[in-house]
């Protein structure tokens, strides 16, 4: 959904009105009342243009006429009749050598396409369009086409090579609004790669350039992906925080697509503070949006997140018909066939919650979201479990581990960041030490528990010994100093941005105290953390139980066991 939004976003762009730099008579005029958002006017302009110069047989005003058209029927997402429009205009300007026209036609083109088909779709029309942008040697177009095509590549070099190119030539053009954009798309790719800590710095830079630049629209859609990064680490309260200021924003530019994001986000954050009866509302809300809109991606999603609430609520026969709906006006995704899993295990027909878990898992394995397998692998245990298969179940909540440690190793290196993230998956450590303890394993058992705690007691004893490296030492004092300097001045610079300003960009009234915050921000993130000592193995406690002449008690307390070692 945020990439959706930010690539809709960028459809009307600053560049992208370059498309009528030099237009026939009258299609200027239409051109300007769109960029001032007045789109119903914008509408009857092109309609009339259109008319006028198939009357005269003006073949160039009338296929810009399209264009405009096209743009218009983007904004109000449908995506179909779009698509016509930019193809009819296309026709024409491929007849010409107007290069940079018909590089901006490629381009909404494109984003058309993305909607509707998916990035498989785009590429090509996006390749297109950065090859007439390039032969037209228009630097402008080429930034914004290098933006596009990042939301169509899949993940790999050629992706961080193309928003590294897009930032320099951002930067060449000093376009810093269009900076902030491909640095959003940058946080957000870093995201679904599980690269947090990428995730966090491309956003935090973002956030900057876009409030700077005044574009509210597009900051408010960062405020949304931070607020999902916070969500991600169990910074619950923050993240609703962000959602909200977005969802301001968005109702107070009237900005339809936006508003329903910001709404669904809303829901989602209430949901994860358990609190059902407000993300209900929120999300009946954002459905009622979603049927408005007439999009099948948006009215899929809203089904999707209503049917969660309802296995939340126990109401899983509700949940099925919501998810069944929500699969025949769109192609699911792994958290769909999640949830519809968790549904038939609360209805007790396991054979087809493993059905629906594999498929969840199939889905998030190709391309691979971290955070998705997780969950997918840990619902795929779950009803091997309730069919028997102990085996099978351990082996899938091993796996789920292994990609939980790989994620651990890649949060955002900050602590209350770590201890929130390992929080949200209680469950999934309870599960694996509930069937190691069945399976007579206590000590595999007393390893998971250890590795389940977000800065377990083992975890801190290790630091005891803990030196920074020899090159850290200058840099750790001037951090320490800055700290003390920010805490003269009543700021906890370690403290929760939950507990400070929403606001992103400093609001310090002097310039001592905007500096010091702008080094402590800026300092190596590790030094901030000081700790990343892995977990103990039981072996380990036996020996540090040995060695302190002590002895270890340990425990894990899940929702429907609690479990003792003493070592």
């Amino acid at each position: 959904m945020l990439a959706r939004c930010a690539l809709a976003l960028g459809a009307w762009s600053a560049g992208a009105a370059l498309a009528f730099a030099q237009p026939a008579a009258g299609v200027g005029q239409c051109s300007s009342l769109l960029a001032r958002n007045q789109v119903g006017a914008a509408r009857q302009c092109f309609e009339t243009a259109r008319e006028q110069a198939a009357a005269k047989g003006d073949r160039r005003t009338e296929a810009l006429a399209h264009h405009g058209l096209g743009k218009i029927l983007i904004i109000e997402q449908k995506h179909p009749a779009a698509r016509g429009e930019l193809e009819q205009a296309l026709a024409f300007f491929e007849t010409t050598d107007d290069r940079v026209a018909t590089g901006w036609i490629l381009l909404d083109l494109g984003t058309v396409l993305w909607e509707i088909g998916g990035p498989s779709d785009s590429e090509a029309p996006f390749r297109r369009a950065l090859a007439a942008f390039e032969a037209a040697s228009h630097p402008v177009g080429r930034a914004e086409t290098l933006y596009k095509l990042t939301f169509a590549l899949p993940p790999g070099a050629e992706l961080w090579n193309t928003l590294e190119q897009g930032l320099d030539r951002a930067k060449e053009l000093k376009n810093r609004r269009l900076e902030g954009l491909i640095l959003h798309q940058w946080g957000d790719r870093c995201f679904t790669g599980g690269d947090y800590a990428c995730a966090s710095d491309r956003l935090d830079r973002a956030a900057r350039l876009l409030e700077e630049t005044r574009s509210r629209a597009a900051l408010a859609r960062v405020l949304t992906s931070q607020g999902r990064l916070y969500r991600y680490h169990g910074q619950m309260e923050r993240a609703l925080a962000l959602y909200r200021q977005a969802l301001a924003i968005h109702e107070e530019l009237g900005d339809q697509q936006g508003i329903l994001q910001s709404t669904d986000a809303v829901a989602v954050a209430y949901q994860a503070l358990g609190q059902t009866t407000q993300a209900l509302g929120y999300y009946r809300t954002a459905l009622r949006l979603a049927r408005r809109s007439g999009s099948p991606e948006a009215l899929g999603r809203q089904l999707a997140h209503l049917a969660a609430t309802c296995n939340e609520t126990g109401d899983y026969a509700r949940a099925v018909e919501l998810l069944d709906e929500a699969g025949r006006v769109r192609a699911p995704l792994s958290r769909q066939y999640q949830d519809l899993s968790r549904a038939f295990v609360g209805l007790h027909r396991y054979e087809e919650a493993l059905q629906a878990a594999e498929k969840a898992v199939a889905a998030a394995s190709e391309p691979r979201r971290p955070d998705m397998l997780v969950d997918s692998l840990y619902g795929r245990a779950l009803a091997k479990d309730k069919l028997g298969r102990a085996g099978p179940a351990l082996a899938d909540a091993e796996e789920a581990l292994a990609v939980l440690e790989q994620i651990r190793a890649r949060l955002v290196p900050i602590d209350y960041m770590k201890g929130g993230f390992g929080a949200q998956y209680q469950r999934v450590y309870s599960f694996l030490i509930g069937q190691l303890h069945r399976a007579g394993r206590h000590d595999r058992a007393l390893e998971i528990a250890e590795q389940g705690r977000a800065r377990a007691f083992l975890d801190l004893l290790a630091t005891r010994d803990l030196t920074p490296r020899r090159s850290d030492h200058a840099q750790l004092v001037e951090l320490r100093e800055v700290e003390r300097g920010l805490r003269t001045k009543g700021i906890d610079p370690a403290a929760s941005p939950g507990s400070r300003p929403v606001s992103l960009v400093s609001d310090a009234g002097e310039a001592e105290t905007a500096s010091l915050r702008r080094r402590w921000e800026g300092a190596n993130a590790d030094l901030k953390s000081l700790v990343a000592a892995p977990p103990f193995s039981a072996a380990q406690a036996g020996a540090a139980a040995t060695r302190l002449r002590s002895t270890v008690l340990a425990y894990w307390v899940g929702e429907d066991a609690t479990y003792l070692w003493v070592v």
